[in-house]
């Protein structure tokens, strides 16, 4: 079965959260529609915020791009942030257990001189006999040593060497803890874009309604049948309804810049028709 793409879930969403107006009369205003709030996005610790970063990954084009579930978590493993740290973090604890385990090895030590010298054999007090030069040389020397230590029992490197690799298995479960959560947080955060995107569409259809009223309410006022504060109570609401579709947009655009960095997209130009995406 082919995953379901952001818009079609977006679209399925906005078709179930729309309540129908209720029923007007002529001469009859239509009361104000309850309307809950969004809720509020809960605070993230510090430690959750290398997880809504990532790195992006390919040009900035034009094209709108459809996420599914599944396409979204995957490029969130690939590209987060949190993770890309995480696994430097076992990196890194290789690299300190491979330190920790130089302290067990022995040291071997190298030395090699070569020199070319003149000897007087004159000041040592050798006789030489008449016709010998005391100078011998030049001639060239050459040395090579090559020593090796090594400690009999070090506890303290011993030591060393198990707490590092303890520190390499809990980089790896830091790891698989830090995938998780980045499942949970793209889980997250393209749920709230779908339900922004649900919230636009019904904004949509909340406009549309105060539209119908507005036009209504002045074929009313028209044919002398309702009074004049009846088509100005329902171009108040219509305002307020357009407005209230303007903030649910901009929500929509701020979740959808949220999904798109914590997934690695490269953020180019905004679009224009939600909800579709920037690669």
């Amino acid at each position: 079965m082919r995953p379901t793409c952001l818009v079609l879930l977006a679209g399925l969403i906005s078709g179930a959260g729309v309540v129908p107006a209720a029923a007007q009369f002529p001469g009859q205003s239509a009361p104000p529609p309850e309307r809950a709030e969004p809720p509020s996005r809960p605070s993230l610790s510090p430690s959750v915020t290398p997880f809504l970063g990532g790195v992006p990954s390919g040009e900035p084009t034009r094209e709108s791009l459809a996420l599914s579930i599944s396409e979204t978590i995957n490029r969130a493993l690939t590209n987060n942030l949190g993770v890309l740290l995480a696994e430097e973090g076992i990196d890194h604890a290789r690299g300190a257990r491979w330190r920790a385990l130089g302290g067990l090895l022995p040291d071997v030590n190298g030395h090699i001189t070569e020199a070319r010298q003149v000897v007087n054999l004159a000041p040592f007090g050798f006789p030489l006999p008449a016709g010998i030069p005391s100078i011998v040389g030049p001639f060239n020397t050459f040395d090579a040593r090559v020593s090796l230590s090594q400690a009999v029992l070090d506890f303290k490197a011993l030591n060393d060497a198990r707490a590092e690799t303890h520190n390499v298995a809990a980089a790896r479960y830091d790891y698989r803890s830090a995938r998780d959560l980045v499942v949970l947080v793209a889980t997250v955060s393209y749920a709230q874009a779908l339900a922004s995107s649900a919230r636009v569409d019904a904004a949509q259809a909340q406009v549309a309604t105060a539209q119908a009223l507005f036009t209504q309410a002045t074929d009313l006022k028209d044919a002398g049948i309702v009074a004049g504060i009846d088509v100005l109570r329902a171009e108040v609401q219509l305002g307020t309804e357009r407005q209230r579709l303007t903030a649910a947009r901009n929500e929509l655009e701020k979740a959808k810049l949220q999904l798109a960095r914590l997934i690695g997209l490269p953020l180019g130009r905004p679009s224009r028709c939600p909800p579709s995406w920037r690669r």
